[in-house]
């Protein structure tokens, strides 16, 4: 999944959107048929050199962490 902040002309992306940029979170195992009945989370930081999610690269929910009372988000299938 992957979410595009569009700002006003000369914005950076860090005048809309928290450096605390995304927050996912995990409903599901390994195997789709796994359920996490409470989830996991793992809030990322906005950083230029993250490469890997770890554990949290098959999450099926990203909240993105907008510096507005709307919080965009997207749910996936597992």
């Amino acid at each position: 999944m992957e979410s595009i902040a569009i700002g006003k002309p000369g914005q950076v992306p860090t005048d809309d959107i928290d450096t605390r940029a995304q927050t996912l979170f995990k409903m599901f195992g390994n195997h789709s048929g796994q359920v996490i009945p409470n989830g996991l989370r793992k809030t990322i930081t906005f950083s230029k050199s993250l490469r890997d999610f770890g554990d949290f690269r098959d999450a099926n929910v990203m909240l993105i962490n907008a510096k507005s009372a709307d919080k965009p988000f997207t749910i996936g299938l597992p």
